[in-house]
């Protein structure tokens, strides 16, 4: 079995705060996670930063993985709640799950569970530029016309 390095680093906490707002919604396909990762940061997660952060909140049991959407367990909505509360910026509530993950244990061993592909990175990254081409398709539309 292959293993993925089992300290928590910031790009951890931009994907956690993305499986955190796709909450709501049941959790998040690769896609959606792109798409509210790049609204967070403004930037597009590799597939080794997805696959690192998604391995290591696997294995400290803060997500759960449902087929192909991914979400946040119950105890980290909490520690989002109390640590992040949802009238603070975006910045600050990446920082606050930072300082989270900084808090918890650290792992001893990180098993690669979830094994992201480059075909599959290609089809989320499609997938999401798809999302955003209809957005736009939508919002430059003439009101009424939708």
């Amino acid at each position: 079995m292959d293993y993925v390095p089992p300290d928590f680093v910031r790009s951890d906490a931009w994907i956690l705060l993305a499986l955190v707002l796709n909450h709501a919604k049941g959790g998040a396909t690769l896609p959606e996670i792109i798409a509210v990762a790049n609204f967070i940061n403004h930037a597009i997660p590799t597939r080794d930063e997805l696959e690192g952060a998604l391995n290591r909140l696997l294995a400290a049991n803060y997500i759960a993985v449902h087929g192909k959407r991914f979400d946040v367990t119950q105890p980290v909505m909490a520690a989002y709640d109390r640590v992040a509360k949802r009238k603070q910026s975006v910045p600050h509530r990446l920082d606050a799950l930072q300082r989270f993950l900084a808090s918890t244990p650290r792992l001893e061993l990180c098993p690669k569970a979830i094994v992201i592909t480059e075909p599959a990175m290609e089809n989320a990254r499609q997938g999401y530029q798809q999302q955003l081409q209809d957005i736009q398709k939508r919002i430059s539309e003439p009101r009424g016309t939708a």
